[in-house]
């Protein structure tokens, strides 16, 4: 499967990000019916496992923490596509 060139271009920008608090893209492997997406490992889980653990509470500080993180990760990525 041949990946577009916006595509591809998309793939090479979200590589280049860098933060603090944000699991790096390694890359990905896609194939008809099987995409897989390789980041780095991280010992606590993904923020997917954290947020659907019911049993864990999350303060709003920490809440309020990761919507910060998301919203500057975005910011960024979204500066540097201009």
């Amino acid at each position: 499967m041949r990946l577009v060139s916006s595509r591809y271009r998309c793939i090479c920008q979200i590589r280049e990000v860098r933060y603090d608090h944000l699991n790096p893209f390694i890359g990905a492997s896609v194939d008809p019916g099987a995409v897989c997406v390789l980041t780095e490992y991280c010992s606590r889980g993904s923020l997917y496992d954290i947020l659907g653990n019911h049993c864990l509470k999350l303060d709003s500080m920490f809440i309020a923490s990761i919507v910060f993180d998301i919203v500057k990760v975005r910011c960024t990525a979204s500066s540097r596509v201009l």
